[in-house]
């Protein structure tokens, strides 16, 4: 929805404190971490609504959510250094040490390793900001057999 009406982002983000206690579903999870990542820089309380995501991460079954953690901690590096610096370091050491899903662990090596570089200062910021196209038409599963049809 916030990238359908992009404009309703700065009404939509000071709820999202309240839903990270009642949002369990993976998926909901996931794309409030990932709005947080995305328009973290409107949102005060942003990076320590993800610390605290990180703070229990080992016990987030979902390896969806441990990925979009993993997006969105870098993306909010990005926007605030100071804030993210700490935590980000956290959650890469559990990537790369303690994480057993492996498309998570290959990510938060990749991030780890990029950061060391000197090619992170001038590629990452151009890896995770890109410009998203607002959702113009919301489909229905009804739709989708025919939206396949033309990938045949």
């Amino acid at each position: 929805l916030v990238r359908k009406y992009s404009w309703m982002a700065a009404a939509i983000l000071p709820q999202l404190p309240s839903c990270l206690d009642l949002v369990h579903d993976p998926e909901g999870r996931s794309a409030l971490v990932w709005m947080l990542g995305e328009h973290g820089e409107g949102l005060e309380d942003a990076p320590y609504l993800l610390e605290q995501i990180i703070e229990d991460i080992a016990e987030e079954d979902s390896s969806s959510v441990r990925l979009q953690l993993l997006v969105a901690t870098m993306k909010l590096f990005f926007k605030r250094p100071p804030e993210c610096q700490l935590m980000l370091g956290k959650l890469l050491e559990y990537a790369v040490d303690e994480e057993t899903n492996m498309d998570v662990h290959d990510r938060g090596v990749l991030y780890y390793r990029l950061l060391k570089t000197n090619i992170a200062e001038q590629a990452m910021p151009t890896m995770f900001f890109i410009e998203h196209t607002a959702i113009l038409k919301c489909t229905d599963a009804s739709s989708l057999p025919l939206f396949f049809e033309h990938f045949r």
